[in-house]
């Protein structure tokens, strides 16, 4: 499994940023680039989510297994995964009453560690379809997200219609179903243009514009200050920490630990630039959090428990998670080098 995957990595295109970076790390940095463009003020930033129906169900096994010869798989390889892929039979019954057994020809299991590589096999050569058209994409399985910076006096709503209109004909030549009715997109202008709406039509239906989409659980929006991501996180951590404070206190910290301060971590160099005020609910959460973790009253002061606890305040925890979250490069390399000197000793 593992030398599928790292040949199937090698031969994806360059523009497809999964391939060398974990998708989360490939969506942050996509995003992050979307809102450096919007407050420069030089290009607006165009996003699609595509979505797919039953798409596990309908994988060819012989494409699939032609894929990875395609790739190198070859021998004894090939034949785990004829073995892992055929054989598999359904019955249907009815009042009493059962079928004859039926061999599947199609469908790879899910929740399986195969399933999603399987599949972004089976898909593999979808990328060549998008990056024709100049559009970037990262996917994981029968996730695949579009993206498109473009300067403002340009119109691309011909090209992104062309793009899904010809990735509508690759799916239906791979028996894959694209339902054009719950794809959605999104448009963030430039922040010194005015808003301008995008229409772009597949197979003579219209493509849903959504204020907010989400996509890897964070919320979007057209001008990119993630207030409804910041809410919805803070809603939820509120509710999980009213529900930690009735447990022991080993039971709350261990409780706060995983629950709360993950939810805080996650994404969170998106929100890094974004003016104080902005994520203050989060920051009144890690203080709530700091305090449950010994039940103390809600006026505590809780600047000595971070301490104690080692917890870096939210912009700083911010600033951290876009540092060890950034890909390797020179430039990186050298801010890690002039964050060294300033670390606390036992993190040098």
């Amino acid at each position: 499994m593992r030398a599928a995957e790292r040949k199937w990595k090698k031969s994806r295109q360059e523009s497809d940023l999964s391939a060398h970076r974990s998708l989360l790390v490939d969506f942050t940095a996509a995003t992050a680039s979307a809102k450096f463009r919007y407050f420069q003020g030089k290009f607006q930033n165009a996003a699609s989510d595509q979505d797919l129906s039953a798409a596990f169900d309908t994988v060819n096994h012989q494409v699939v297994l032609s894929e990875l010869l395609a790739l190198g798989i070859t021998g004894t390889a090939l034949e785990c995964f004829s073995s892992y892929i055929s054989g598999c039979s359904y019955q249907i019954s009815w009042q009493g009453s059962t079928s004859s057994p039926r061999f599947l020809k199609t469908g790879v299991p899910q929740g399986s560690v195969l399933g999603p590589l399987l599949f972004s096999i089976y898909t593999r050569t979808l990328g060549e379809v998008i990056t024709a058209y100049g559009l970037s994409y990262h996917s994981y399985a029968d996730d695949t997200h579009l993206f498109i910076s473009f300067p403002p006096r340009i119109d691309i709503t011909p090209n992104v219609s062309a793009c899904l209109t010809d990735i509508l004909g690759w799916m239906n030549k791979h028996d894959l179903k694209l339902n054009i009715n719950k794809t959605e997109r999104v448009h963030i202008p430039a922040f010194t243009t005015p808003q301008r709406n995008l229409s772009v039509c597949v197979d003579n239906a219209k493509v849903m514009a959504t204020a907010a989409p989400k996509n890897l659980g964070v919320t979007l929006d057209s001008n990119l200050p993630f207030k409804e991501h910041i809410a919805a996180s803070t809603r939820i951590c509120r509710f999980l920490l009213f529900n930690i404070r009735k447990h022991s206190e080993y039971s709350a910290q261990v409780g706060i630990q995983t629950l709360i301060l993950s939810r805080l971590d996650y994404c969170n160099s998106l929100l890094a630039g974004l003016p104080a005020y902005v994520i203050r609910p989060q920051q009144l959460t890690q203080n709530a959090a700091a305090g449950g973790m010994f039940n103390l009253p809600k006026q505590a002061h809780v600047t000595p428990l971070l301490e104690s606890f080692h917890w870096l305040p939210l912009a700083a925890r911010i600033k951290f998670n876009t540092l060890i979250s950034s890909p390797i490069h020179t430039g990186h390399d050298k801010i890690l080098q002039a964050c060294k000197s300033a670390a606390l000793c036992y993190l040098r």
